[in-house]
């Protein structure tokens, strides 16, 4: 995936976005309005790990690639 594309996320098609164009790429039968809840449950802890490589400012978050969301869910599971 290309950084730049990723900040732009310019339309693909008349319906998709360059993001949901490479999730559907990565995770094959893939609909946004329909898809596999506990596949995606059972890889949270190999995104956490993931997003630690990418921005998680509020922030900067507008100009860079990433998500706090990896930091919203640590913050979940401490509240357990």
């Amino acid at each position: 995936m290309e950084r730049d594309k990723l900040l732009e996320n310019p339309k693909v098609t008349a319906k998709r976005r360059y993001t949901e164009h490479e999730l559907r790429k990565l995770l094959k039968g893939y609909c946004k309005s329909h898809y596999n809840a506990v596949s995606l449950i059972d890889k949270v802890d190999t995104a956490i790990r993931n997003v630690k490589a990418f921005c998680s400012d509020i922030q900067q978050l507008k100009d860079e690639v990433g998500s706090n969301l990896g930091d919203l869910i640590m913050d979940l599971r401490e509240g357990e």
